[in-house]
Parts: C-alpha cells; sequence; structure tokens
C-alpha cells in the first residue's frame, strides 16, 4: 500500500494519509519527529514495540532500521507529520546559537532507535502552528519551515539532556577516545550500534573513525581482543569454559566455541588441556 504525501514543505515537513494498514522496513537517513494526527502507529525495533496513538510523538535516531505499521484506529485512517532533522541544519544551530560551555558534559546519547516524546506546550504550539499550514494547503516557505525545524531542535534540547550529544554526534567534542572507550568496553555484550552510540557516534561515524586506529573492523577487532583474552584465561585454568564465554562478551557458550575453534582448529576445553596440561 502507498504512503500518500499530502504536503512537502521544502523537504523538511510531510504530511501523508494512509488509506489503509501500511507495513514498511524503514531505514532513517536523519533524525526525525512523528506526529500521529489520527489512527496510530506501530513501531518496533529489536523486538521492542510500542504503539503511538493519534496525539502522540516520537522521535527516531538516524542510522536505524525500524519496522513502521501505520493503520486505521477508531475509524480514521492514519494521518502523521514528519519533521526531519537533517545534518546540514543541526550543524548550521550548533554554529549559531551553541556555545562550547553550553554542552553538557558526561553525558551519552540515547541508545534505544525511538523514543516516545513528551507533549510539552512549546511543542504543541509548534505543532498546530504546522498543521494550520497542512489544512490551509499553503507552502510557509523554506525560511519559516527551517525556523519551525529550529524550534523542533529547542524543544528536544530542553526536554532531554540525551539529546545533545543524540542530535551533535558530529560534533567532536562529543565523541570519547575511540580507542580508550573500546579497550575499557570490549568484553561487553553489545551490537556495533550500541558501542557506536555509547562512544557519542553514529554507526557510520563510528565505523569510519574505527578504521583511522585500525586496519580491521569493529566486527573483527572485536572478535580478536576476546578471543585474544579467552586464550589467557583458558591458560589461568580458573574459570570454567561457560564463565569465561559470558566474561569475554559472547552471547552463548556456543558462540564461542564455534568462533574459538575456528580461529584455532580446536575447542576451548583442547585448547586448556593443550595449554595447562589438564584433560
Amino acid at each position: 500500500m502507498s504512503n500518500y504525501i499530502t504536503s512537502n514543505f521544502s523537504n523538511l515537513i510531510f504530511s501523508c494519509s494512509v488509506p489503509s494498514q501500511w507495513h514498511m522496513e524503514h531505514r532513517v537517513p536523519d533524525h526525525c519527529v512523528v506526529f500521529v494526527r489520527q489512527g496510530k502507529l506501530l513501531i518496533s525495533d529489536k523486538g521492542r514495540t510500542e504503539e503511538i496513538p493519534a496525539g502522540s510523538c516520537v522521535f527516531l535516531k538516524k542510522d536505524c532500521s525500524v519496522r513502521l505499521v501505520k493503520a486505521s484506529f477508531a475509524g480514521k485512517n492514519y494521518e502523521g507529520l514528519n519533521i526531519r532533522l537533517p545534518q546540514n541544519i543541526l550543524e548550521d544551530y550548533l554554529q549559531r546559537h551553541l556555545k562550547n560551555n553550553e554542552f553538557p558534559q558526561d553525558f551519552t546519547g540515547l541508545s534505544n532507535c525511538f523514543m516516545r516524546l513528551n507533549r510539552t506546550l512549546c511543542l504543541q504550539g509548534l505543532l498546530s502552528s504546522i498543521i494550520l499550514f497542512v489544512e490551509e494547503g499553503q507552502d510557509p516557505g523554506q525560511e519559516m519551515t527551517e525556523l519551525k525545524v529550529e524550534e523542533l531542535i529547542l524543544d528536544l534540547l530542553q526536554t532531554n539532556i540525551r539529546f545533545f550529544p543524540t542530535l551533535f554526534d558530529f560534533y567532536r567534542d562529543w565523541n570519547v577516545d575511540l580507542k580508550e572507550f573500546m579497550e575499557d568496553h570490549f568484553t561487553e555484550n553489545l551490537s556495533l550500534s550500541e558501542f557506536a552510540s555509547y562512544s557519542g557516534r553514529s554507526l557510520a561515524t563510528f565505523k569510519r573513525d574505527f578504521l583511522k586506529i585500525t586496519e580491521l573492523s569493529p566486527a573483527k577487532w572485536l572478535m580478536t581482543r576476546r578471543l585474544g583474552l579467552a586464550e589467557n584465561l583458558l591458560k589461568e585454568n580458573k574459570l570454567s569454559i561457560k564463565q569465561i564465554s559470558y566474561s569475554v562478551g559472547f552471547k552463548t557458550p556456543a558462540h564461542f566455541s564455534t568462533a574459538f575453534k575456528k580461529r584455532h582448529e580446536m575447542t576451548p576445553s583442547e585448547y586448556r588441556a593443550s595449554n595447562t596440561g589438564c584433560n
């Protein structure tokens, strides 16, 4: 089923209407906020699903893949507003409105791909003003549209301090030292997206920065460091193989054993026996 765009303001604000239930797997290229005017929106990521009812807003983080279901509810088809927050707008906002000493310290960005937003008075006023243009069929123009987007940025920053490192992940002062961060956290069972987020980066920026410190991809580097630590722990012969698998960052002992055998052509038990004399 097609997703019908009823208004497009400067390629930043979109109004859409869906005549019947519509499913899609969506890769979010830019941060955006979705306001459900009527109907309902179901959004899913990594087994987590949330229903966004009419009158509610949700923030979608860039570089994430989510499943969206736009559906009718209470006899009304889905209608919504999408407001994009592209990096060029964010960079301009950062340069004109924020200084280094205005950035809160020691906060990481949002870890989840989406977050339901509280309807503040400022946000309600902003949405109402946009809806007026939509209902009148009048394009507010580039300058006014960009001002509306800036209003949204300000509201997000005032609502949750973690939007600072989320929206401005391109700002270098937010990014922790990647080599130090990875050395400190490689034993944690995190996805690459989570490593990126906790280091203050988008996934794309994380991968790009990673290549500056090593020739290995993040996935290969993690595997090498985890298996290297596992080898030392097996030689020490103090922990069980199950304990070692979890302590170095593998999801399951089976995953650990498979990866270890692929590298050493022997199981962890065989490796331990050959290096400690224990059976």
